[in-house]
């Protein structure tokens, strides 16, 4: 997921991890907000927020959260994939 430069977090909870599975240093994105990345090895979008020691320990995001790779991410949110 080294190719995701921005994200826009919309309505949503956005916490990007520099590492795969929601470890290393990670960032949260609130609603409304914009941001570049520098190092983005895992995704999680949600409409709230987050336990993320639980994510953590678990290696994955509680039931009924979305998981993304970062093609995903660039199909369901990015305004380019809207237009296309």
């Amino acid at each position: 997921m080294n190719k995701v430069t921005s994200l826009d977090s919309g309505d949503s909870f956005i916490y990007v991890f520099e590492c795969p599975q929601y470890q290393g240093q990670y960032q949260i994105i609130g609603p409304g907000e914009r941001v570049e990345l520098g190092n983005c090895g895992s995704i999680i979008v949600s409409p709230q927020t987050v336990p993320v020691d639980m994510v953590r320990s678990n290696a994955h995001p509680p039931a009924g959260f979305w998981e993304l790779s970062g093609s995903l991410y660039l199909l369901h949110f990015s305004p380019v994939y809207r237009y296309v």
